[in-house]
């Protein structure tokens, strides 16, 4: 059984070594990196637009509604 695990381990070691070295692998990472990139870009729009204020200016409106 140990034997066999080993076996397995190797084989799956191996499997993701050829996909991250062939093409594939290339075209998965280079995906990671774009997507990566647009949530830089995203957090950055973010935390400059003032967005903050206008949640909290909501929330207080919807606060005094309630009351």
């Amino acid at each position: 059984m140990k034997r066999f695990l080993k076996n397995k381990l190797r084989a799956g070691a191996q499997k993701a070594y050829e996909t991250f070295r062939g093409e594939k692998g290339q075209t998965m990472i280079e995906y990671a990196l774009v997507a990566v990139l647009i949530v830089i870009v995203l957090v950055f729009i973010f935390a400059n637009s003032g967005i903050q204020s206008g949640i909290s200016a909501a929330g207080s409106k919807v606060n005094s509604a309630l009351q």
